[in-house]
């Protein structure tokens, strides 16, 4: 199985890593000599989920919610919602887990819905939809990178 990574064009046209910090961390799994695929594929709106999604996600739904509520560091929270809502099961006896860099807007949108409706249901946490999200300082991106990133 393999894993995406999204980046920007640059003037040279050279892609520019997203997450530069996730790519190390990947690669170290390859050797020289190692045979990979590359792909390019143009980022539409609807092709990866937005950033703000990602900073509603991590800094409302998980830090000032979920974490609040149960304690658990962002990671963590982000670990358990994971395997709760975005694990499949492709071939029979062998879970995955997929990674929220993979779903497309619609498809994150899903999934904070499905974790809003657990929430409020089985603990009786109300999660605000973004639009209702007081705060502006909940969707800063650099706080959210500081407590536990995109």
């Amino acid at each position: 199985m393999g894993i995406k990574f999204s980046a920007t064009i640059d003037d040279q046209g050279h892609p520019r890593l997203d997450r530069p910090d996730l790519y190390s961390k990947h690669k170290a799994q390859f050797k020289p000599g190692d045979r990979v695929f590359v792909s390019l594929e143009k980022a539409t709106k609807k092709t990866i989920r937005s950033n703000e999604q990602n900073a509603y996600y991590r800094g409302v739904v998980l830090r000032k919610y979920l974490c609040n509520y149960f304690g658990y560091s962002v990671d963590d929270m982000h670990s358990t919602m994971a395997s709760m809502f975005l694990t499949i099961e492709p071939v029979p006896g062998l879970p995955i887990t997929l990674s929220t860099t993979v779903l497309n807007t619609s498809q994150m949108e899903d999934y904070l819905a499905a974790i809003r409706h657990w929430a409020s249901t089985e603990w009786n946490i109300w999660i605000p939809l973004p639009n209702e999200v007081d705060d502006v300082n909940d969707f800063d991106l650099t706080k959210t990178l500081e407590n536990g990133g995109l």
